[in-house]
């Protein structure tokens, strides 16, 4: 037993896990030692924490002593379960913290996807919100911005990137493409969206993770259009005949949603029976964007005001527009700041690598990620809209499609120029040297034996080739996705971002 007056020291420690006991004094905290404690959260960024204090009292301003810990994970259970004083519902005001109003703490999701399109789309949407005041969490093939800022360089398209915006405590919008890679890999990285949009459905990705025909490409891509909640709003292409077959399918239909159709033609078919049932459609009408529900039609955007289309030409970034039109109508956007979002999107500054049109030497040179059959007679098409003397393509191919994927990407853009330089990209994802070019070449050659085919292994060569050799009033379309290095090289040519071409041409099949 203890002498009289002898001092023993139970535990070293208060921690209730040592053998401390917890007593309630919240009635008892000085408020300027309360506030004390507050700031020391605020300075580490903490909503929610533990402050350790030694301090004489808490019952006075403080004078000696200070903060020795302030704990990011703090227990409830002795606030909760007090051994003395009042019990504290501090877990109620936790909730009603993170879950303001009863809120369920989700914020809107826009996804994106298709085969062609998705990151112009997905761009111009993100920066249409933003322009409202809303902070954007957005992912692209480039990588993932948030209010505004790169913060992650490289294809962020799949579920983990989608997961990286949603858990950032500043997003109030994610705008998310989503491609098909990160789908077959890992799901779609969130449980619903509240905005689906698909942009289109052509043959691409064959002869990889077992994509062989176009229904394959269908089901994986469906699956952003099974995945728009109930009452959300799905954005389909009314000109792809493909998107539109996606509302036959049963797993879509399951859940009643809203449907925004867009087309390029204000007859069409599609749109003229969603009209006449009440429904929304965004169209264009004599170089206008519109929008009609029902009877009610409203004037969006000139197209020639929009610079993605460069003033009109390229017909495939009027689409983009129409399907970020609607997006952003859907999100809740007034006409005017659509209007003001889809002026001030920057082709160059913003979207790199997608139709990004150059003046040099006497001609163009215009910069895309074309890397399909659809995409590269989009581009090339844009080409020959344009006043030009002659029609170059510098064009390399993914080793990883399947033979006659390539073979036909390879004929299309043979049929669409004049001169052909055919590239190997660094990576040959699998294929022995020099096999992809040699597969381009022959196709094209077979296809247009008109057309001027030869290769120039290396990329940063077959570009300078191109433009070494261009001619007067030329236009040389380079295909590729390493945007940096080209534009260092067309900066060696003086080559600035395109005005408007003069008088456009009559369109070429």
């Amino acid at each position: 037993m203890p002498e009289r007056d002898q001092r023993v020291v139970l535990s070293d420690t208060a921690n209730l896990c040592t053998g401390g006991t917890a007593v309630d004094v919240t009635d008892a905290l000085h408020p300027e030692l309360g506030r004390m404690c507050e700031r020391a959260a605020k300075a580490i960024g903490l909503d929610i924490c533990g402050v350790d204090l030694v301090v004489p009292t808490i019952e006075a301003p403080f004078e000696s002593g200070g903060i020795v810990e302030v704990n990011a994970g703090p227990g409830l259970r002795m606030h909760l379960f007090p051994d003395a004083g009042t019990p504290r519902d501090v877990a109620t005001s936790i909730v009603e913290m993170l879950y303001p109003h009863q809120s369920n703490g989700r914020i809107p999701i826009i996804s994106v996807t298709g085969t062609n399109g998705k990151t112009t789309t997905t761009r111009m949407i993100g920066h249409t919100v933003e322009r409202t005041g809303h902070t954007v969490g957005m992912t692209t093939t480039d990588g993932i911005d948030i209010g505004g800022s790169r913060v992650v360089t490289g294809d962020t398209t799949g579920p983990r990137s989608a997961r990286t915006v949603l858990m950032d405590r500043s997003v109030d919008v994610a705008v998310l493409e989503t491609a098909r890679g990160g789908i077959m890999r890992g799901g779609l990285g969130y449980d619903w969206s509240d905005i689906g949009v698909i942009t289109n459905i052509q043959w691409d990705h064959v002869g990889q993770d077992g994509i062989e025909h176009l229904d394959d490409i269908v089901h994986v891509k469906s699956l952003v259009a099974e995945r728009v909640r109930a009452g959300g709003t799905l954005v389909l292409n009314a000109d792809d005949p493909t998107v539109m077959g996606l509302l036959s399918l049963r797993r879509v239909q399951r859940v009643s949603r809203h449907i925004i159709l867009f087309s390029l033609h204000s007859d069409n078919p599609h749109v003229q029976s969603h009209r006449k049932s009440g429904g929304t459609a965004v169209y264009l009408h004599d170089g206008v964007v519109m929008e009609c529900n029902g009877d009610t039609e409203s004037a969006i955007v000139d197209v020639e005001t929009v610079p993605v289309t460069l003033h009109g030409l390229a017909e495939f970034q009027i689409a983009n527009v129409l399907a970020a039109t609607a997006a952003c109508r859907a999100f809740g956007l007034s006409p005017d700041a659509v209007t003001a979002g889809m002026r001030s999107f920057s082709n160059d500054s913003q979207n790199l690598g997608r139709c990004t049109m150059y003046c040099v030497k006497d001609g163009y040179a215009v910069l895309d990620y074309g890397h399909n059959p659809e995409a590269i007679a989009s581009v090339l098409r844009l080409a020959h809209r344009c006043p030009v003397t002659r029609v170059t393509a510098v064009l390399s191919l993914p080793g990883d499609r399947a033979d006659w994927f390539i073979q036909e990407a390879a004929k299309v853009a043979a049929r669409g120029c004049h001169r052909l330089i055919v590239h190997e990209d660094e990576d040959r994802r699998g294929r022995r040297e020099g096999e992809v070019p040699e597969l381009i070449l022959s196709a094209a050659q077979e296809a247009s034996p008109s057309c001027q085919c030869r290769i120039v292994r290396k990329s940063a060569d077959a570009v300078q080739t191109a433009l070494q050799d261009m001619m007067p009033g030329e236009i040389i379309v380079i295909f590729c996705d390493q945007f940096q290095q080209v534009t260092q090289l067309l900066e060696e040519y003086d080559a600035v971002v395109a005005p408007k071409p003069q008088h456009p041409l009559a369109d070429v099949a």
